[in-house]
């Protein structure tokens, strides 16, 4: 059975309806013919509902005996954001795909999308995603400390993993930003122990703390600092993996159940390995095979 609340709700949203897509204003007389709710109901009832709809923003006018909302004024404006402001909102969105901010961060990005807004989903940054997209990975409670830090310029102190099998180690940042890149998520800022703009993988860092006043600016373009880092590091390798005969995905064509790799990036690697995995096997080298074994364990523990 409808409470009270109800049914004063289902009213006043049939008079805003009512009184938006009408062409010109209506009398209150044509209000009680015609709009359900209020047959029965009093002048003092229609004036209360007016009074409350003017209240809350909805643009009423009422001349003489004639009531109208003027749907010029009633609508938003279009919202629009830049290609690069609507991918930061969309990847908002996609931070919160597996965790305890997944629910809100999808209602709000659907809401500015059917708004009008769009984001660019041809860039590597916000490739689909698998269940070894750090985006899926990242905790609301790191999100919050770390932009938090952001925001007030702070410094912070962390643990950081260089890789699965490492030992952490205690690191010190003036941090500047988190940047999304090739389906990771990288913790950029001033690196205090090598004294020089860097970057650590988000998902290797835990602990995160304040640790004073941030003394180096950020730079202009974060992704740069990501670009630079990573390329300092990479590192090419060949390999032979396994997989069945009929294979052929993103990792090659098997022939005879083999797939042959050549200077291939072995970060890349790793986690295409991993993705495709029990389907393909990396037979050599034994380190590459190694590490995608900690990657499969790293992500069953969670």
């Amino acid at each position: 059975m409808a409470s009270r609340d109800d049914d004063v709700l289902y009213r006043r949203q049939n008079l805003t309806f009512a009184l938006l897509h009408a062409r010109r204003p209506r009398s209150r007389d044509w209000i009680r013919r015609h709009v359900d709710g209020y047959q029965n109901a009093s002048e003092k009832t229609l004036q209360r509902d007016l009074r409350y709809l003017r209240s809350i923003g909805v643009p009423v006018t009422i001349t003489h005996d004639d009531v109208g909302i003027s749907a010029e004024h009633y609508e938003l404006p279009p919202v629009t954001f830049t290609p690069a402001e609507a991918t930061v909102i969309g990847l908002a969105g996609e931070l919160g795909r597996a965790g305890e901010i997944g629910a809100f961060a999808r209602s709000g990005w659907t809401k500015l999308a059917a708004g009008g807004a769009r984001r660019d989903l041809s860039t590597p940054q916000m490739a689909t995603h698998t269940s070894y997209n750090d985006t899926t990975r990242l905790s609301p409670g790191f999100l919050t400390r770390v932009l938090a830090a952001v925001d007030k310029q702070r410094r912070i102190r962390f643990q950081y993993r260089p890789s699965p099998a490492a030992a952490s180690q205690t690191r010190e940042m003036d941090v500047w930003g988190l940047v999304p890149h090739d389906g990771r998520v990288y913790l950029v800022g001033h690196d205090l122990d090598r004294d020089e703009p860097r970057c650590f993988r988000a998902v290797r860092v835990s602990g995160v703390e304040e640790a004073g006043p941030a003394e180096h600016p950020p730079v202009d373009d974060l992704r740069a600092v990501v670009r630079q880092s990573l390329d300092a590091r990479r590192e090419s390798v060949d390999a032979v993996l396994s997989a069945p005969e009929d294979y052929a995905g993103e990792l090659g064509e098997a022939r005879d159940g083999v797939i042959s790799l050549k200077n291939v990036d072995a970060d890349w690697l790793v986690r295409t390995a991993a993705a495709y995995a029990p389907e393909v096997v990396v037979k050599e080298p034994a380190e590459i095979r190694q590490r995608v074994v900690a990657l499969l364990e790293e992500v069953a523990g969670e």
